[in-house]
C-alpha cells in the first residue's frame, strides 16, 4: 500500500481511489424542497442532476465548488430511504460506521476516527449540528431526523468551522424552514414488529414578517428481541419516542434576520440487549455463578435473540429540549454579523442490560448477570457564537468569529453483578471480608471552551482559488469521579478490610456510604472526598489548500489540514486512582486531494479524493488488570496511528426517471505504536494491528427509476445495498473481537400523483434478513456483541397540502 507523506503520494492515492457523497435528485426534488422552505435548493437541467447547495464553510455554495469532501442528502432522499437517524445514515454514507455501547450512548467513526466511550461527558470525535448549532454529546443527537431540508456529512478534520472535537468529520443536519405561503403535511407509517410511525408539519406566515413551522413526530414498535435461555420468557426492544420542534423566522427589517428553535423529544423505548459471545472468569473460584456462567449457551446467530435479567428489563425515560437563536445583520451589503445561541437539556432514567446473561440460583432467586439497576444523568449545555463575514460572491471572502460553550454533565451509575464470579468468589470474600453484589458510582464534569477562527478563500484567478484558516481553543475541564459504598452492596465496609489488611491490620476509620473509596495507588488508602482532577489544554486547528478550476463542471483541490480533539476523564466503577487518570487531547493532521467534475451535460456527477491521516494520540477505552477484582476499564492514548485511503461516488441519470448513484470507501487505519493491555487481559506491543471500526472497504449503491402511469400518477421502484467488509472491535483484537462483513438489500416502490401531494410506498429493510453486528464488548465475566435490526417492512402514505 503506497503510504501518502506528501502532495506527490497524496496525488498517487487519488488516482486510485477516490470520493463525496452526492445525492441524485432531479430537478422536481430541488423544486419540492424549495417549497418545503428550504431555501438552499439549487436548480438543474430537465433530467439532469440538481445542483446541492451547502453551507459546509458557513456560507451558502454549491457543492460542486466546495473543495473538500462532503455528503448531502436531500430531505426527500432521506425520506425514500427510511434513514431517520445518524446510525441510519451509515448505511448511505461510506466511511461512516456506528457502534452501539454498553451504557447506550451511541458511537460514530468517520474514514477510521473515532472514540468509543460510553462516558456522557466524552466529546466525540465526529460532531453533529443542527442547523450550524452543536449537539456536543452523542447522547444529545437522537431527535436530529425531524423534518429535514437536508443533511451534510463533511469529511476529515472540521477544525477550523466546527471547532475541535471533530477530528474524523462533522454532520450538519439542516431543518426544513417556514415557508412564505400555508403548507402542511404528513406521513404515516406502518410496520413490521407493530410499529406505527407519524410525522408531520404546519408552516406558513403569521404575520407580515413572521413565518413559522411546527414538526412533530412519534414513533411507537413493539419488541423485537426475546430470550433464548432465561428461566422467564421476556421480550425486549420496544420503541416509544415523540419528539416535536417549532421554528420562528422574524424578519423585522431588510438588512435584520432572526431565527428561533424551541424543539424537544422523550424517549421511553427499551435499549438493545446485546447477544453472550463468550465467557473469560474474573474469578475462576467462583462457587455457582462461574460454572453457571461457563455452562450458558451463547446466543444464537439470529438478531431477535438475547438475553437480558428479568429482574432489570431495560428501560429509558429520557428528556431532552433545547432552544436556540440566531441573529442576522446586514451592516452594509457586503458585510453581516452571525449571532448563534443555544441551550440544551438532557435528563436520563434506564435500566441498562450488558452481561447478556439471566442467571436464576438453584432455589430460584433472579440473580441476573451485569447490568445497571440505577443510570441516572443530567446533560446541559450553553453554546455561544459571534462571527463576521463579507459577500460570497467577493473574490477575496473571509469570516473571523469567536464562540464559548459551557457544559456540565452529572452521571450516576448503579453496577449490579449478583451474577458474576466475583459475587461468589471464596479468594475476593479473603481479600474484601465479604463478596460484592452491586457498586453505586458518579461523574460530575464540567467543561468550558473558548475559541477565536477565521477563514479566508481567495480567487486568484477565474481557476485558481487559494484557502486557509485556522482556530485557536482553550479548553477547561473540571472533574469529580467517585465510587461508592452504599446501596446495601459492602463496598464500603469491603475496602475497609483491604486497607487494614493492606496496611498490616492497621484499623481505619470507618468508610459511610456516602465516602468514595477508590485507592490511592501509592498511600494504598481510600481517597474519601473523591478524585478530582482538571484537564486545561489549548491547540490551534489550521488549514491550507488550493482549488483548481480547469472547466465550469470541473474542480481539483488540494488541502492540509489539522485538527484536535479535546482530552477526557473516565465514568466507571475503579478500584485505585489509575483508573481515573484523563486521555489527552487528540490530533489528525490530514493530507488531501481530490476532484468533483459533472459530465454530459451535467446528468454525471463523478467525485473522488485520497488521503493520508497522520493520528497522534487517539483516545481508547481500554483495560488494565488490577488484583483482585481482575480485567477494568480505563482510557488510554495512543501514541501514533496512521489511516490511508480513498473514496470514489458517482451519481448519474442517464434517462429521464432513472436515478443512479454508488460510493466506495477504502481505508487502511493501522496502529504504528502502542503498548496496552486488550480485552483478554493480554498486554503486549500492539503496532500494527487495525485502529478500531475502520472496514477497509465500505460502499453503498443505490438505483431509483420512476415512470408515468394511468391519469395523473406515477410508478416509483427503488433499491439500496450497503457493504461492510471485516473491522474490530478494540485495539489487539482476539477473534472475539472481529465484526463480520455484511451486505444489506433495502428494497422500496410507490405511487405518488405528479404534483407530489400524496404518496404510497411499500418498504423493505435488510429483506434478505442478514445477521450482522456493530459492536464486540467485554463488560466483565461476558463477551457480548450488538446485533443489527433484522428485516423490518412497511407501508408509508404521505399527503401535502
Amino acid at each position: 500500500m503506497v503510504k501518502c507523506q506528501a502532495w506527490t503520494g497524496c496525488a498517487l492515492v487519488l488516482l486510485l481511489f477516490s470520493s463525496i457523497e452526492i445525492s441524485a435528485a432531479e430537478e422536481t426534488d430541488a423544486a419540492a424542497e424549495s417549497a418545503a422552505g428550504d431555501d438552499s435548493a439549487g436548480s438543474s437541467q430537465p433530467g439532469g442532476l440538481a445542483e446541492i447547495v451547502v453551507t459546509a464553510q458557513k456560507r451558502s455554495e454549491s457543492i460542486n465548488k466546495v473543495g473538500f469532501a462532503i455528503s448531502a442528502l436531500s430531505g426527500d432522499t432521506l425520506k425514500d430511504l427510511n434513514i431517520h437517524s445518524v446510525q441510519d445514515l451509515t448505511e448511505v454514507v461510506p466511511g461512516l460506521t456506528y457502534a452501539a455501547s454498553l451504557l447506550d450512548t451511541p458511537v460514530y467513526s468517520l474514514r477510521g476516527v473515532g472514540f468509543y466511550e460510553t462516558t456522557l461527558a466524552a466529546y466525540p470525535d465526529v460532531s453533529v449540528y443542527v442547523d450550524q448549532v452543536p449537539l456536543p454529546f452523542p447522547v444529545l443527537t437522537s431527535n436530529v431526523g425531524l423534518d429535514l431540508a437536508r443533511v451534510e456529512v463533511l469529511k476529515g478534520p472540521q477544525g477550523i468551522l466546527f471547532g475541535q472535537n471533530s477530528t474524523g468529520g462533522a454532520i450538519n443536519y439542516i431543518a426544513a424552514k417556514p415557508t412564505d405561503i400555508l403548507a402542511s403535511g404528513l406521513d404515516y407509517s406502518v410496520g413490521r414488529f407493530n410499529e406505527n410511525r407519524v410525522e408531520g408539519y404546519v408552516s406558513g406566515p403569521l404575520a407580515e414578517q413572521l413565518r413559522a413551522r411546527l414538526s412533530f413526530m412519534t414513533d411507537q414498535m413493539g419488541p423485537w428481541q426475546q430470550t433464548y435461555h432465561a428461566p422467564t420468557p421476556a421480550k425486549n426492544g420496544s420503541i416509544s419516542k415523540w419528539a416535536a420542534r417549532l421554528l420562528l423566522d422574524w424578519t423585522p427589517s431588510e438588512e435584520l434576520r432572526f431565527e428561533l428553535n424551541l424543539n424537544g423529544g422523550l424517549d421511553q423505548s427499551e435499549p438493545i440487549a446485546p447477544q453472550l459471545i463468550g465467557v473469560s472468569l474474573q474469578a475462576p473460584d467462583s462457587v455457582f455463578n462461574g460454572p453457571a456462567l461457563l455452562a450458558y449457551p451463547h446466543a444464537p446467530d439470529d438478531a431477535r435473540f438475547a438475553d437480558f435479567s428479568i429482574r432489570n428489563k431495560p428501560r429509558s425515560d429520557n428528556t431532552q429540549y433545547q432552544a436556540s437563536l440566531r441573529a442576522d445583520f446586514d451592516l452594509s451589503s457586503d458585510f453581516s454579523v452571525t449571532s448563534i445561541t443555544s441551550f440544551v437539556r438532557y435528563d436520563r432514567d434506564e435500566n441498562v442490560e450488558f452481561g447478556g446473561v439471566s442467571l436464576n440460583t438453584p432455589s430460584g432467586t433472579d440473580l441476573g448477570d451485569e447490568e445497571l439497576t440505577l443510570d441516572f444523568a443530567k446533560v446541559t449545555s450553553f453554546f455561544q457564537e459571534l462571527r463576521i463575514a463579507n459577500s460570497g460572491s467577493d473574490p477575496l471572502r473571509w469570516l473571523v468569529g469567536l464562540n464559548y460553550d459551557h457544559s456540565k454533565v452529572y452521571e450516576f451509575n448503579l453496577y449490579d453483578y449478583a451474577g458474576s464470579s466475583e459475587a461468589d468468589s471464596p479468594g475476593v470474600a479473603a481479600s474484601l471480608g465479604r463478596n460484592l453484589t452491586n457498586t453505586p458510582f458518579y461523574s460530575d464534569q464540567t467543561t468550558d471552551n473558548y475559541a477565536a477562527f477565521t477563514n479566508l478563500d481567495w480567487d486568484v484567478s477565474r481557476w485558481l482559488t487559494l484557502k486557509g484558516g485556522a482556530r485557536y481553543t482553550k479548553s477547561d475541564r473540571h472533574a469529580k469521579m467517585c465510587t461508592q459504598g452504599g446501596y446495601g452492596g459492602g463496598v464500603d465496609a469491603a475496602f475497609d478490610h483491604l486497607m487494614s489488611l493492606l496496611h498490616g491490620g492497621e484499623v481505619f476509620p470507618p468508610l459511610t456510604a456516602n465516602d468514595c473509596v477508590t485507592l490511592d495507588p501509592v498511600a494504598l488508602l481510600s481517597v474519601r472526598q473523591g478524585d478530582i482532577g482538571d484537564l486545561n489544554e489549548h491547540n490551534v486547528s489550521w488549514r491550507a489548500g488550493v482549488d483548481l478550476k480547469p472547466s465550469p463542471d470541473t474542480l481539483l483541490y488540494l488541502n492540509v489540514s489539522k485538527g484536535y480533539k479535546a482530552g477526557s476523564f473516565p465514568m466507571l466503577s475503579a478500584s485505585t486512582s489509575y483508573q481515573y487518570l484523563p486521555v489527552k487531547q487528540e490530533s489528525v493532521l490530514d493530507y488531501e486531494g481530490g476532484f468533483k467534475v459533472s459530465l454530459f451535460d451535467r446528468t454525471l456527477q463523478l467525485n473522488g479524493a485520497g488521503f493520508h491521516y497522520d493520528y497522534t494520540n487517539k483516545q481508547i477505552r481500554t483495560q488494565t488488570v488490577q488484583p483482585i477484582f481482575g480485567i477494568l476499564n480505563n482510557l488510554q492514548n495512543v501514541p501514533k496511528s496512521t489511516v490511508d485511503g480513498g473514496e470514489l461516488q458517482l451519481a448519474w441519470a442517464p434517462v429521464h426517471g432513472l436515478r443512479l448513484s454508488a460510493g466506495v470507501t477504502y481505508l487502511r487505519a493501522k496502529v504504528v505504536q502502542f503498548v496496552g493491555t486488550n480485552g483478554a487481559g493480554i498486554r503486549q506491543d500492539y503496532a500494527g494491528t487495525d485502529v478500531p471500526y475502520s472496514p477497509k472497504f465500505s460502499s453503498s449503491a443505490t438505483a431509483d427509476y420512476d415512470w408515468s402511469i394511468r391519469g395523473n400518477w406515477m410508478a416509483t421502484i427503488g433499491a439500496t445495498v450497503t457493504q461492510r467488509s471485516v473491522s474490530y472491535a478494540t485495539v489487539g483484537p482476539t477473534p472475539i473481537d472481529r465484526i463480520d462483513p455484511y451486505v444489506l438489500v433495502d428494497l422500496r416502490a410507490g405511487l405518488a400523483t405528479q404534483d407530489g401531494r400524496y404518496r404510497i410506498q411499500l418498504w423493505g429493510k435488510n429483506v434478505a434478513n442478514r445477521f450482522y453486528w456493530n459492536n464486540v464488548s467485554h463488560p466483565y465475566d461476558t463477551v457480548v456483541r450488538y446485533a443489527g435490526m433484522p428485516v423490518t417492512y412497511g407501508l408509508t402514505l404521505s399527503a401535502r397540502f
